[in-house]
């Protein structure tokens, strides 16, 4: 498969996006704890909506449309994940969940950006797969 230059950027640009939402999620925990005003939306916008709408409107490349479904086949995964993790946040295992949870977020990330990048389909390990890429 022969994939252009712009391609490997968008899709670089959706997994990047996912590395921006786990930054401004911090940022917004942070403020709910020493109670500031904060725009809740932003991580939803950058980590689902940007990586949703380059995702839509490339369909056409196999290239975004595979790069598309791994990134939501992790969001999935992840949002299961945090689902388990937060009643056990009781007993403080959840915290530890949470944690590994944002770490595989950022570098599986990073490493998707990089490989995608470089014009390789590369799937998130661990990652469930809702939908089937190529």
């Amino acid at each position: 498969m022969i994939v252009s230059k712009s391609e490997k950027l968008l899709a670089m640009i959706m997994h990047i996006s996912q590395i921006i939402s786990i930054v401004l999620a911090s940022s917004i925990i942070k403020a709910v704890f020493i109670q500031e005003d904060t725009l809740f939306i932003a991580p939803v916008f950058t980590g689902v909506l940007i990586p949703f709408i380059i995702w839509k409107l490339n369909r056409t490349s196999d290239f975004i449309d595979s790069n598309g479904k791994i990134i939501f086949n992790w969001g999935l995964t992840t949002f299961l994940i945090s689902l388990v993790s937060i009643p056990l946040l009781l007993i403080q295992v959840g915290m530890y969940l949470l944690g590994l949870l944002y770490l595989g977020t950022f570098i599986f990330s990073l490493i998707g950006a990089y490989k995608s990048y470089q014009g390789i389909i590369w799937r998130y390990p661990f990652s469930y797969q809702f939908f089937k890429s190529v």
